[in-house]
This record gives structure tokens, sequence and C-alpha cells, in this order.
């Protein structure tokens, strides 16, 4: 008798063992196959599949709006608006943007701020609107919260300052691609000499060059800029200085942002808000007397960078299409 009960109970207890197993341990998906979720009030295609609506977008997968703008929620909380004709690819990591309008409205409390990949740029930000209009191109506006914008090497381009956009543009001649020409006036702290950049607002410490020569004076700088990553002090190796051959068409803001300089009624209410709204407000008359004075740039590592006031044309457009294409 006790030999038949014992063989019952181990009998019962192999039977039941994976049941019990399977019960204790559910299968759940992990937080990294957790999908975004895409909405439009047309068509969204994932994965070259269409979606009326809405639909599930899983990491690694390459999302597309096409002639209605969408919103993409991302798995851990953070919320973008994405204009029609964009397409990107959401990853582990964060988005990489290969075309067309993301707008961050919020990002989750654990990630303080959103990674974008878009081609030669990296692009981390809180808030605010980044744009591709092509392979080579980038604008960034920076809402509440800077927005830092680097190479893929990891060199620091710009921080964009909340209520700045500045555009960006990748070198066509890769041979001198990592030249940086920044112009500004040359000042003097505790022995050493800085040039504060007039598109970016940038403090870069100069060596070389014989900087002294130039205190006081507005120069261009032209060299090898240092410190790609870990310290993010900007050091520029000068090779030359020389005049600019035009005259300055922004100055730093007390708040640090590029304005215009006034040239004219709209471009002196573009300068005097210095934000994109106002910049295409006053577009033609700022685009015009751009291009008398001559667009501010500066060349950073290969980059070629424009301010608000240089590229007001274009901010005009974008205005125009995201009132047209993203829910306000």
């Amino acid at each position: 008798m006790k030999i038949s009960i014992l063989r019952s109970s181990i009998f019962l207890a192999l039977a039941c063992g994976p049941l019990l197993s399977e019960s204790k341990s559910p299968s759940v998906i992990s937080s990294s196959a957790t999908p975004a979720v895409a909405w439009s009030a047309g068509v969204v295609r994932i994965n070259g599949a269409d979606h009326s609506g809405s639909g599930n977008v899983l990491p690694g997968a390459r999302l597309e709006t096409m002639r209605s703008a969408g919103q993409l929620y991302l798995a851990d909380g953070t919320r973008m608006r994405l204009s029609a004709a964009t397409s990107l690819n959401v990853g582990s990591d964060g988005i990489r943007l290969e075309q067309g309008s993301a707008r961050i409205d919020s990002v989750s409390a654990a990630g303080s701020r959103l990674s974008i990949s878009a081609g030669e740029f990296n692009i981390k930000a809180s808030g605010g609107l980044v744009q591709r209009p092509n392979s080579r191109e980038l604008i960034v506006t920076a809402a509440s919260t800077a927005t830092e914008v680097r190479k893929s090497n990891g060199t620091l381009i710009a921080m964009v300052r909340p209520g700045q956009t500045l555009a960006f543009a990748a070198a066509a001649n890769r041979a001198s691609g990592e030249e940086t020409r920044i112009t500004g006036k040359v000042t003097s702290e505790k022995g050493h000499y800085y040039l504060t950049d007039e598109v970016t607002c940038q403090k870069t410490e100069l060596q070389g060059g014989s900087p002294e020569v130039h205190l006081g004076a507005r120069v261009q700088a032209i060299g090898q800029l240092g410190n790609a990553s870990g310290d993010d002090r900007k050091l520029l190796m000068v090779k030359e200085f020389t005049t600019p051959n035009t005259a300055a068409t922004t100055t730093c803001s007390a708040a640090g942002i590029p304005v215009a300089v006034a040239t004219g009624a709209a471009a002196g209410t573009a300068a005097a808000t210095g934000t994109a709204a106002a910049a295409a407000t006053g577009a033609a008359a700022a685009g015009t007397a751009a291009a008398a004075t001559g667009i501010s740039t500066a060349m950073i590592a290969g980059i070629t960078v424009a301010s608000v006031a240089g590229i007001a044309a274009s901010v005009a457009v974008i205005a125009q299409e995201e009132s047209k294409t993203i829910s306000q």
C-alpha cells in the first residue's frame, strides 16, 4: 500500500511539474521588444505594409507617413509628431531620421533626452523640431531646453539654445571636410584667448596663430577643432587668421542666441525676438538683407552652420508646412 501511494505521488509530481512551472513563469514581452505605436488620420506604412489609422512599430522597423501627418508613441512614453512624407527607423537606442520633419512633444522621465541620428549628425533633444530636407542637410529648432548636435564621430558642432534655429549642411568636398572656420571678436581671459562665433554663439579657445595680435578685432579663425569627444571645451588649433569678407549679419543676444543685425524694419523685428516664428514673419525682407550683406555662416569640422537670419526664407517654408501637416 505504501509503495503504491509513493508511486502515485511521483507520477503526479512528474505530470504536473511542467504545468506548475509554466503557471509560475508566464511568457512576457521583453522591454526591448515592446513596440511603439504609430497613428495617423490617413495611412502609415510600416516595413512596407500600409496601415489605416494606427499600427505597432517594433524596434528596428521602418515607419513612413504618407499624405497625412502622424504621431509616434515610443514604448518609454516619448511622444513625437511627424509631418507628412516623413520616414524614420525606430531603434532600441533612438530614432534614425531618413527624411521629413519630427517634433518632440515630450520625453520619458527616465530618459531626459531623445537620441536622433540623421546621416552625419547625431542630435540629443528633450523637445523641439528636427527637419531633414535631404541627405546632407539638417535644420534644428530647440524648445525650452538646449539641443545638442554632434557629428557621428562625436565632435560637438553646436548647442542649439531654447528658441534658436540653426541649419547644418555636410561639406560636399570631403578633402577639406574637417576644416573649421569661425568668425567673431577675439577676447582674452586669464592669459587665454577666445573667439565667440557669431553664428553658434559658442566660445572657442584659440591656440596658435598669435591671437594676441588680433585682440578686440573681428576676424575669421581657420584651423582644426580639438576635443572631439569627452571634454566639450572648444579648442581651435589655428592655422591662420583672415579678415572676414562680409559684414556681420548676426550677433549674439544676452541669452546666447544669434539674432539678425538690424538692416531694416522687418529684419529688426526678427532680431528683437530671435525666434523662428519672427524670422518667418519677416522672411522676405530678412532674406533680402542677408543676400545684400552676405549670409552669416560657420564651417565647423566640415559642417556649414547657418543661423535663423541666414536661412529666413527656409524657415518660412518650414513654418508654413508644419501648420498644414502637424496639428497644433
